[in-house]
């Protein structure tokens, strides 16, 4: 799954996150268990500093 993908799927899950329940599982795990993995290792950032100017990853 590429970043932008799993960006997408999150977003989507969040607007229709009244019907998310424990059991929930296809793309939508997916695309968190890579938020959460990516976030664990340090490849993903909740806030990137890009010459000075913070970019906030609302997503993560």
């Amino acid at each position: 799954m590429e970043t932008e993908q799993a960006k997408n799927i999150v977003e989507q899950a969040w607007e229709q996150r009244d019907a998310l329940t424990p059991d929930s599982t296809g793309e939508k795990r997916q695309a968190v268990e890579f938020a959460l993995n990516g976030l664990d290792s340090g490849e993903l950032r909740v806030c990137e500093n890009d010459d000075g100017d913070w970019t906030v990853n609302q997503w993560l």
